[in-house]
């Protein structure tokens, strides 16, 4: 949906229309809420922004802030960010803050059509967070479009709560996904400068529609010279994937606690697919801490279900958890997962993966 460069923004064509409809609701005098959530990369921030400039260009007034870890250190930071140096936020210092940031919302809804949104509410301190709930309740009767973005993680049960409320209301609640993979063409067209070749889209499907990896992918083959533009076609010069990319994606992976990171690196040695069993048998963890560490991938959409197996959404994210790992490392990690699974009794072939996995490693013929 949006890269690393400003105004790149491809498809989202629902969510949209759906912009402009709680927009549309606003301009005649209807309150809205508007919640968007989804995985980290998916695009939230790139929408968030499309949606801004749309209001401000009807006139309305815009109060916009974004929170950040270090938000939650701060009482009621991220709403003051929201209205700047507003003077009239001194009020009665006997009165509470959150108090008079509801006092000159209202105050300013009766004079304009005011749209107050936050980008990455999950971070918000608590004190924000619950002025935006009690936003959200008093939005049906302004002229307000509150508008909040939130990532599936870190997962904070008050953002669960709030938005099982907003569905029971009849607010605006939506999930990105993933881009469909004509769009991750146009994202690639445009971030090269021509139409991408078969080859290049099929290196671009490994970021399973994230348009954050897409964008760190083709940035980084444009970097090092191996897209070539010739007539207005973006072929590949070689399929090899930059080395950079997967020191990127595994930052960008720091949101996952470290024993979901740990798992999730051992359950990349048995490929794309695999089974909860399975990790367990390659971790040696307890069953319970496994499936904690799965289902918080879950929750981040870095992990999917398919046919009854657990798989990674992106072959990118499986790839940059495979080679953090050291090479050496992974050779003896291999080995050790071909016994454990024999001793769990899984199937000869999944043995045989791991095996022929060391033995191309190691350079041995098994």
């Amino acid at each position: 949906m949006t890269g690393s460069r400003p105004g790149t923004f491809v498809g989202r064509r629902e969510e949209l229309a759906l912009c402009r409809e709680v927009l549309s609701r606003v301009v005649h005098g209807r309150g809205r809420v508007l919640l968007v959530d989804g995985e980290p990369g998916i695009g939230k921030s790139a929408l968030l922004g499309v949606l801004l400039r749309m209001a401000e260009s009807c006139g309305c007034t815009v109060l916009a802030g974004r929170a950040d870890d270090l938000s939650q250190q701060f009482e009621m930071r991220v709403m003051l960010d929201c209205l700047g140096s507003d003077p009239d936020l001194a009020g009665d210092p006997a009165e509470p803050l959150p108090e008079r940031v509801l006092t000159r919302v209202t105050e300013m809804c009766a004079r304009s059509l005011v749209v107050l949104a936050i980008d990455d509410l999950h971070w918000a301190d608590d004190a924000s967070l619950r002025t935006w709930e009690r936003l959200s309740e008093l939005a049906p009767d302004l002229p307000l479009l509150l508008v909040a973005t939130c990532s599936t993680v870190p997962h904070r049960p008050q953002l669960t709560s709030l938005r099982q409320q907003l569905e029971a209301a009849g607010q605006a609640v939506t999930s990105l996904g993933p881009l469909a993979r004509e769009d991750v063409s146009e994202l690639a067209r445009v971030l090269t400068g021509g139409e991408p070749t078969d080859r290049l889209r099929r290196l671009t499907d490994r970021a399973g529609g994230n348009p954050l990896y897409v964008t760190e992918l083709v940035d980084a083959l444009v970097r090092s010279e191996r897209v070539l533009v010739t007539g207005g076609i973006a072929d590949l010069v070689t399929t090899q994937e930059p080395q950079e990319v997967a020191a990127t994606i595994s930052h960008r992976l720091e949101f996952l606690s470290v024993q979901a990171s740990h798992v999730l690196r051992l359950a990349a040695l048995l490929g794309r697919e695999f089974t909860q069993a399975e990790v367990v048998s390659v971790t040696g963890l307890p069953r319970e801490q496994v499936a904690t560490a799965l289902a918080e991938a879950r929750a981040a959409r870095v992990i999917g279900e398919a046919d009854g197996r657990l798989t990674f959404r992106h072959l990118l994210i499986r790839q940059a958890l495979y080679e953090s790992i050291p090479s050496a490392l992974r050779v003896a990690l291999h080995r050790q997962a071909a016994q454990a699974l024999a001793a769990s009794g899984a199937a000869e072939e999944r043995i045989a993966e791991q095996l022929l996995e060391a033995g191309q490693l190691a350079g041995t013929s098994w």
